[in-house]
């Protein structure tokens, strides 16, 4: 009962097609009977063009199945015939058929005439996304969707086929106003890139989602059906472009790679903190998918280190994209739709630094990267330091320098661009303590392999009196200010390649404090 409720809700985009649209979509969809045909396969990742260009073709496997140029072109000349007469439903077909076979200035000024925001804003938003214009698309389905009727624009909104496991469960358990709310934390989370306007993940479900009411009617027209597992993987990944007719065994379609080169729903609960965040930006062959200009989007490496501001926090995080000169982007938000900082850099040959004064809350972090050939990304959500009257910043990994002492700022100038070093190389580590003035503190450094205990005799410290190996690193000292600053150069000798885990420990008469930095050496391949 919900899938055929859910259906006739999604059909209710515009009223059911006229006798003489229906006349139309049987004669061109169901004229051409299949026959057998030697072709087996039709694999759109291959090159191939599977159902003539047109999803809702599915008998098209072959020459002899397909429609020719000439049937085509009568078909949409009907169409656009019928709709010139009047009535919203032969507008919405004509110009659905018109975009999908890439005709899409040709559906917009058939719209021209059509200038109710519900549904023609809708129809045309889906037309424009067509044309890749996914900016100029989003502002059509959201004028349009104002003037939906409530029952039409909350399935067309409806994400439940996007999510996985618990958070499904609980999405259809929540009231109207508590799935809106959802629905901003789930789209705020799945916006393929923070810097960039809009959010195009949202603009392609909307735009599947109208076009499989269209799809619905069309279906009903010819006396087929519309199954809710083909719903579902069409709100998913978009309609089918390839197909296989075995010898033996049934008939299957699937969507291409190409058409779903980007994951971008996290792969973590939305209801999870934002400290467990988890994305696989490729996703396999059942998970939701599209393929903006930019996909795929690589995974950018980067170091993140927390400090203490008055009141709030900085935030340092550099970064670097190998072969590629690229605009960079950091954008840091608490809430859905509310970005506390928005900062960019011009690409750098080496790598890119920034500095952020952000509030003291859990915030979600985006650093972007983009080309003309493609994009990458970094999105973590990054928890507050602790408020305690005594603690410590996050641990910095810099390039050594001659420095005799070493500022937030100068360490911050030469952040490294990720936790990865290599092989043989010296480091630099900066850390602040907080709230320990006057008082005798200790410092302990110690270095373990990741999984494992603590190494030994690996560690030289350059600086403080000695260059000897050891397992550990200690000294004293008294800070003179609540806020005290210390930069120290590793030398982590002939450490193999691998992941290790830098853990410093701080201890005086307030307490003791440790924090750990995860580092790894990297041979000559990388």
């Amino acid at each position: 009962m919900v899938a055929i409720a859910l259906a006739l809700s999604l059909q209710a985009i515009v009223p059911p097609p006229p006798p003489a649209v229906e006349e139309v979509l049987r004669s061109y969809y169901r004229s051409r009977a299949s026959s057998p045909s030697t072709v087996r396969r039709c694999d759109a990742d291959a090159g191939d063009l599977c159902f003539g260009g047109d999803p809702d073709h599915q008998r098209c496997r072959g020459p002899r199945s397909c429609p020719t140029a000439a049937s085509e072109e009568d078909f949409l000349d009907a169409l656009t015939s019928i709709a010139e007469a009047g009535g919203l439903a032969a507008v919405a077909h004509a110009t659905y058929a018109l975009s999908k076979l890439d005709r899409p200035s040709q559906a917009l000024d058939l719209l021209l005439r059509c200038t109710e925001p519900f549904p023609c804003d809708l129809l045309r938003g889906t037309v424009v996304a067509r044309l890749g214009d996914l900016a100029l698309a989003e502002r059509h389905l959201r004028a349009g969707l104002t003037a939906t009727p409530g029952s039409v624009r909350r399935h067309l909104e409806d994400i439940g086929h996007l999510l996985n496991g618990g958070d499904a469960d609980h999405y259809q358990r929540l009231s109207a106003p508590e799935k809106a709310a959802f629905e901003a934390v789930f789209w705020w989370l799945s916006d393929p890139l923070h810097a960039a306007p809009g959010n195009e993940r949202w603009v392609v479900h909307i735009v599947r989602r109208i076009e499989l009411g269209l799809h619905a009617q069309l279906l009903d027209a010819i006396g087929s059906h519309h199954p809710t597992a083909h719903e579902i993987a069409v709100t998913r990944r978009g309609f089918e472009d390839s197909w296989e007719a075995p010898d033996v065994g049934p008939f299957r379609m699937w969507v291409s790679v190409r058409r779903t080169l980007l994951h971008s729903v996290p792969e973590s609960s939305v209801l999870a903190p934002l400290t467990e965040l988890q994305y696989e930006l490729s996703g396999g062959a059942h998970d939701e998918g599209f393929s903006p200009i930019y996909a795929p989007i690589e995974h950018l490496r980067a170091q993140v280190a927390r400090f203490r501001e008055s009141g709030a926090q900085q935030l340092a995080i550099a970064t670097a994209w190998a072969g590629a000169t690229a605009d960079f982007a950091l954008v840091v938000s608490s809430d859905p739709g509310d970005p506390a900082v928005v900062l960019s850099s011009d690409g750098h040959p080496d790598h890119v630094v920034f500095r952020a004064d952000v509030p003291g809350d859990t915030l979600l972090l985006s650093l972007e990267a983009i080309t003309p050939d493609g994009a990458a990304r970094l999105r973590c959500g990054v928890a507050p330091l602790p408020e305690t009257a005594f603690g410590l910043s996050d641990v910095l990994l810099f390039q050594p320098g001659a420095d005799e002492s070493l500022s937030r700022e100068a360490a911050i100038a030469r952040m490294l661009p990720s936790v990865a070093i290599a092989q043989g190389s010296a480091v630099g580590l900066y850390w602040e303590v907080y709230g320990a003035s006057s008082e005798r503190v200790s410092h302990t450094i110690s270095l373990s392999e990741s999984g494992r205990g603590v190494l030994d005799a690996v560690l030289r410290v350059v600086g403080l009196g000695g260059d000897s190996f050891s397992s550990t690193v200690s000294w004293s000292e008294t800070p003179e200010d609540a806020t005290h600053g210390v930069g120290i150069e590793l030398d982590f000798g002939g450490l193999k390649p691998g992941d290790y885990v830098v853990t410093l420990e701080v201890a005086g008469a307030s307490g003791t404090e440790r924090v750990s930095r995860s580092l790894r050496i990297e041979g000559d391949s990388g």
